[in-house]
């Protein structure tokens, strides 16, 4: 309702369930920290339940490094890995199908990240190759012709997206 004229505003009337004191019931307290329990508590009590077994053994790819010399290969790409065979010895055929499922997925995120890194820096190299007034012909020819082994590799695999 507004006034219009002289004399001061009137304030609205309190809702019927607000408290004069500002104190919160423990159920209130407990209701406005529930998000955070969700977000920070509940994801740390199902790590710690789901067992230490999940975890993917360490590995190495395309040739035997150290202790992993167990050969393996990945199943769609047919990409070649290395575990050390300690830690594969109780896989079952099951077990070790879904070890070069991962081992796959690893390879390919990690191609992909290091290829756009690549293509970053050859895209910085050809900005840096133009100058106020002309294009610096052999930083160009720098820029075209840096090496970019991930995105080669990704490609030689067919799971390159191109522009």
């Amino acid at each position: 309702m507004h006034q219009f004229g002289g004399g001061r505003p009137r304030r609205r009337p309190r809702e019927a369930g607000e408290q004069q004191g500002g104190g919160s019931s423990p159920l209130q307290t407990l209701l406005s920290l529930l998000p955070i329990l969700f977000l920070f508590v509940f994801p740390l009590l199902t790590s710690l339940f789901s067992g230490g077994s999940g975890s993917t053994p360490n590995m190495v790819f395309d040739h035997p490094a150290g202790v992993y010399t167990h050969q393996r290969s990945t199943p769609n790409i047919n990409a070649r890995y290395f575990v050390n065979p300690r830690d594969v010895k109780d896989y079952s055929a099951h077990k070790l199908g879904q070890l070069d499922s991962k081992a796959e997925l690893q390879l390919i995120r990690t191609l992909q990240v290091e290829c756009e890194n690549e293509e970053v820096q050859k895209q910085r190299l050809k900005e840096a190759a133009y100058g106020w007034f002309q294009v610096d012909q052999a930083k160009m020819e720098r820029a075209k012709k840096y090496p970019q082994p991930s995105c080669e590799r990704l490609d030689k695999f067919g799971l390159r997206r191109r522009p």
